[in-house]
């Protein structure tokens, strides 16, 4: 090294750290700083003086100071042969042997009582035990057989004018604190005495930790994964997140997860809030007018308590939405969907009722007959409530929906959402409301020709296309499980519940509140159908010589008494005249022209 010139900052082992060959070697000043540990040193008074003046005692032997004093060197020659303060371990060797042999031998100021002949191992056993003082320092073994003094840390300074070094303690290492101590400030061979850096690896900050390299003593930084941390420099390893907290990855520190679910002040909980106070406002102006117009035909006809049961079954669905905004557990899931199930299959019910109560009342009198022996509206509205109900019940029992937590992509975020189970009981649900929307549709749809003043197949028929082509948009929706199919979902009931209110509730409204009474009444509704019928039938007699066929075939058009009543309905007339084609003929010769003009007309 000094031959190439090369400086560096060298650490020397107890080997060479206080080795003198090396310390005078020519150019040792070009290789830069030198430090070395070795084992502690101290004073050693009188031994200096001892090694000058030896000699031997009068009546003893002793070869090596014979030789010694026949090779005929100088008085100092052994004191710079000699590292007099490293001998300074040799002192307290013999310190701690006589202490350790002065208990085992039980030795006063006078005498050794104690047993001479022992076996080594007990000295050994002794040696731990010690404990002396001495230059106001403390020595003893640990338990683990260590001199608890550690190292001295020897500086190599510089001497300019000899060109050598020379052995300077700066400060010591601890064993038990495990660090260097600096009793002296060190002089270093850098520009303006700065300390140099001896590292091959950079110090790794927080957020990482140490990784070993393959290259000896040095280190790369690595990111501390999700879910651990680190907070200090130079870590070996990356902490874990404790308490059901969580980190990104190069984290310093751990935080609490969020919890995702719809709270209140969140916008789209706000907007849903807002369809379904609306939804409960229109249900609640329902009922008003339903209390003040109780007596007009328009109201009766919209079916007495089958309105309320109408109602109510809104009112549970809106009430079903409601437990969308809020956290969720296992009881609110199964409680938001059962809600749902239970108000819309009575809604449907009632509307089936009605529905099938308009189909029957305009068939003709020989079909009336046999359909009217089913047709028991409390019968039909707790039939269709009631399956709805045990499938429920099935549901929750095999295959209930309950509380699902899912992690984000990133781990910081907790979402909390209801899972409809397997998806077969939910799917089953659904598709028995489907079932009575379109029995609902079919019936509205063939009774669809009837007179229009009250009649609502119409808006039978327009409320059910509006809940289907809901509900079939949202299943594809719901089963490829994209995150937003559970305000998709809420959003669907709202749609499928304002369907029923405007095809429903508006139109009586209008007619109650809009129309004049004279215009509303029942004679004057019956009074304007036949007015109508009649108008239609003598533009058919000329427009299609139906007089000259009468004639020709023995029929004539004579006025009657009728009276059109449907206890379903509550639509009844008094006796009123309408015009029905009657065949005086009774020949049976003309069966296609009987079944042609014998029409029924209100």
């Amino acid at each position: 090294m000094i031959n190439r010139n090369i400086s560096r900052t060298w650490i020397a082992s107890d080997a060479w750290s206080i080795s003198e060959d090396i310390a005078q070697m020519v150019g040792i000043n070009k290789v830069g700083d030198i430090f070395g540990f070795s084992f502690i040193t101290g004073p050693n008074p009188g031994f200096k003086e001892y090694l000058q003046m030896l000699t031997i005692p009068p009546g003893a032997k002793n070869k090596f100071i014979e030789e010694y004093q026949q090779m005929g060197k100088s008085m100092d020659y052994l004191t710079k042969a000699v590292h007099i303060d490293v001998a300074y371990g040799e002192r307290l060797a013999v310190l701690s042997i006589a202490h350790a042999l002065r208990k085992l031998l039980d030795c006063n100021e006078t005498a050794c009582t104690g047993e001479k002949d022992l076996p080594p191992w007990k000295l050994l056993k002794e040696l731990r035990n010690i404990n002396f003082t001495l230059d106001d320092q403390t020595f003893y073994f640990n338990t683990s057989g260590n001199f608890i003094n550690g190292y001295d840390l020897i500086n190599w300074v510089r001497d300019m004018s000899s060109g050598q070094r020379q052995f300077v303690v700066v400060g010591n290492y601890n064993l038990e604190q495990k660090q260097i101590n600096l009793k002296k400030p060190i002089e270093w061979s850098n520009p303006d005495n700065t300390t140099p850096v001896s590292i091959c690896s950079e110090a790794c900050p927080p957020g990482t930790a140490k990784k070993l390299s393959k290259i000896s003593c040095c280190h790369n930084c690595t990111e501390c994964l999700e879910g651990t941390y680190s907070n200090s420099t130079n870590l070996q390893n990356c902490l874990p997140c404790e308490n059901e907290t969580w980190s990104l990855k190069n984290s310093t520190h751990c935080k609490p997860r969020k919890e995702v679910f719809w709270k209140w002040n969140e916008t789209r909980a706000i907007v849903f809030l807002t369809f379904v106070l609306t939804g409960f406002l229109l249900l609640f102006i329902n009922l008003i007018v339903y209390f003040f117009y109780r007596g007009s035909p328009v109201i009766k006809q919209a079916g007495g308590y089958i309105y309320f049961l109408i109602m109510l079954g809104l009112a549970l669905s809106y009430t079903s939405v409601l437990l969308f905004i809020c956290k969720p557990n296992n009881h609110i899931c199964r409680a938001r969907s059962f809600l749902y199930a239970l108000g819309f299959s009575l809604t449907v019910s009632c509307i089936l009722v009605k529905a099938l109560r308009t189909f029957v009342a305009f068939l003709p009198q020989y079909r009336q007959h046999n359909i009217k022996r089913f047709y028991k509206p409390p019968l039909i509205i707790s039939c269709g409530t009631f399956i709805q109900v045990l499938i429920c019940i099935f549901w929750l029992i095999f295959d209930s929906p309950a509380l699902e937590t899912v992690e984000s992509p990133l781990g910081m975020e907790i979402i909390f959402q209801c899972k409809e189970g397997s998806g077969v009981g939910f799917g089953i649900m659904l598709s028995y409301i489907a079932l009575l929307a379109l029995i609902c549709f079919a019936l509205a749809f063939k009774g669809r020709k009837v007179p229009q003043r009250f009649n609502e197949t119409g808006h039978i028929i327009l409320s059910m296309l509006i809940y289907l082509f809901v509900w079939v948009c949202f299943t594809p929706i719901y089963a490829a499980k994209i995150p937003e199919r559970y305000s998709i979902q809420a959003a669907a009931i709202l749609v499928s519940t304002y369907g029923i209110i405007f095809c429903h509730f508006t139109p009586k409204w209008y007619m109650a509140l809009c129309k004049k009474k004279e215009e509303v009444t029942m004679e004057a509704y019956i009074a304007r159908a036949c007015s109508t019928r009649s108008s239609v039938d003598s533009g058919l007699s000329e427009l299609s010589g139906v007089g000259s066929l009468c004639n020709k075939s023995g029929l004539k058009i004579s006025p009657s008494q009728t009276t059109m009543c449907s206890n379903a309905t509550d639509v009844c007339s008094p006796e009123s005249p309408v015009h029905i084609l009657k065949v005086e003929n009774s020949s049976n010769s003309q069966p296609t022209m009987r079944r042609r003009f014998q029409r029924r007309s209100i």
